[in-house]
């Protein structure tokens, strides 16, 4: 037959190119090296919406609470005060938190009192309560945890001199220590320095340190060794 392709020939060849130009890829391989089923019903895994959302929510690493007694010492007229005092301490990464302090007045301490009126003596202030709320930059190691916060606050005072309510802005800086030493407890130290003013019935100005320290409880919301999964593997 020589080299030469008869009508037929040339119909079939055209034929067997046309099939080939239509079949995918895939199909062109031997039944041996055809790729996984699971390739071709299924290209890529997509995240489920509610997944997504829940994943793009800005979940906090810890949330700490502690609740305490805590002396204070007022260096403007050289007075000491006593509180029960509550904390709340957010951590959205592990370098930053938002430190919460609320105070409620629970009495002067020792002797250092003014007078009544009656030729007594009773406590300088009926009710000397505060709040403070700010960030605070950490420094972890470990177990150790030692930060500095600056806390804007207000404080609520009644004076027993005028016994009027008044609501005084001041600002509070701290400095702390926390030893995490079980999975859901740890010890603190905190040390706060309050300037401030009572500017109503009467003139007084707050230069205090409060002192505050004990055990405080905490929730692992998200470990830094197991981030959230962002996307399914």
């Amino acid at each position: 037959m020589s080299g030469r392709y008869t009508p037929g020939m040339q119909l079939g060849v055209g034929a067997v190119l046309l099939m080939q130009s239509l079949a995918g890829p895939n199909d062109m391989l031997s039944s041996g090296d055809r790729a996984p089923s699971s390739f071709r019903e299924a290209p890529a895994q997509l995240v489920p919406v509610s997944e997504q959302a829940s994943t793009n929510l800005p979940v906090p690493e810890r949330i700490a609470s502690r609740l305490t007694l805590t002396p204070a010492f007022n260096f403007h007229r050289f007075e000491g005060y006593f509180f029960a005092h509550g904390i709340l301490q957010v951590y959205p990464s592990a370098n930053i938190s938002w430190l919460s302090d609320s105070y409620y007045f629970l009495g002067q301490l020792g002797s250092t009192l003014s007078g009544d009126g009656n030729g007594g003596s009773a406590p300088r202030f009926i009710a000397y309560h505060s709040v403070f709320s700010g960030i605070a930059r950490h420094w972890q190691f470990a177990m150790h945890d030692l930060f500095v916060a600056f806390q804007p606050g207000l404080s609520l005072v009644q004076m027993r001199t005028g016994n009027q309510w008044g609501v005084n802005p001041s600002v509070a800086f701290t400095i702390g220590y926390h030893l995490y030493f079980y999975q859901w407890f740890h010890l603190f130290v905190h040390l706060k320095g309050i300037v401030g003013e009572h500017l109503f019935d009467a003139y007084w100005r707050f230069v205090e340190v409060r002192f505050s320290a004990g055990l405080g409880i905490h929730l692992e919301i998200r470990r830094r060794d197991k981030p959230l999964q962002s996307q399914v593997e």
